[in-house]
């Protein structure tokens, strides 16, 4: 049973838990259990459901429990440029999605539940990849430095990170954001590919770029970065073209 489906029905007829638990003669510990796909109702219970929510079976068909916090985010974002009203959700800080939030998307966003839906076997788990945000700074010459020393909110993102996203990184829509979100494709460490940098290592010498000590090693502080960035900047060069990605 769509449990989405029913919860944005509620919202919008008004009927809170307690007074549709005490319609349908059941407890609102067991109505709880039904709305968070926890239990599936017996066939008279959802007859009585559906017709005190005015819905039909063919409506509420499908498995929709949860919403899933990147879809949540990537909403958000590319339509109204922001996410913190939901942060705590979408990063992991709320286990669940608060029927206080879901009430407040319903209303003021007015989503389609159903694009929202997390999908089977879909990880419900949202993190900025700190390689991919790196790299976003050094391809358009933004800071990055924030990123390096606080590198929890780089995984988290919250409370000033949400900031930083949109007037440091220049982030605002959800094909620009997408690409930084860790998934199957993301990289670790960033490292020198000491083969490639073969090609470039005359030019790198006669600008006095030392950067030799960073070829076997991951590259983590603010120095090894600065190294980096002088470096493209002599060598006029998408970063992955000299890194192991």
């Amino acid at each position: 049973m769509n449990t989405l489906l029913l919860k944005e029905k509620m919202i919008k007829i008004g009927i809170g838990q307690e007074q549709l638990a005490r319609e349908m003669e059941i407890t609102q510990a067991a109505l709880s259990r039904i709305l968070s796909g926890k239990a599936e109702p017996h066939k008279s219970t959802a007859t009585k459901l559906l017709k005190l929510l005015y819905l039909t079976e063919i409506e509420t068909r499908g498995n929709s429990h949860e919403i899933s916090r990147k879809k949540l985010l990537l909403y958000m974002w590319n339509k109204f440029g922001m996410y913190s009203t939901y942060d705590s959700y979408i990063f992991g800080r709320d286990e669940d999605f608060k029927l206080t939030n879901f009430r407040h998307l319903v209303t003021y966003f007015e989503p389609d539940l159903n694009t929202l839906a997390l999908e089977p076997n879909e990880p419900n788990t949202v993190k900025f990849c700190k390689s991919e945000v790196i790299l976003h700074c050094l391809r358009r010459n933004l800071d990055y430095a924030f990123i390096i020393n606080n590198e929890s909110r780089a995984y988290l993102s919250l409370d000033k990170f949400h900031s930083y996203v949109k007037n440091c990184l220049k982030i605002f829509a959800a094909e620009d954001i997408n690409p930084l979100l860790i998934n199957q494709y993301s990289i670790g460490s960033l490292k020198l590919n000491g083969a490639r940098l073969q090609l470039y290592k005359d030019t790198l010498r006669q600008a006095n770029i030392k950067y030799e000590y960073l070829i076997n090693k991951p590259i983590e502080t603010i120095g090894d970065y600065s190294v980096l960035k002088s470096m493209l900047d002599e060598l006029r060069i998408d970063p992955k073209l000299i890194l192991k990605v």
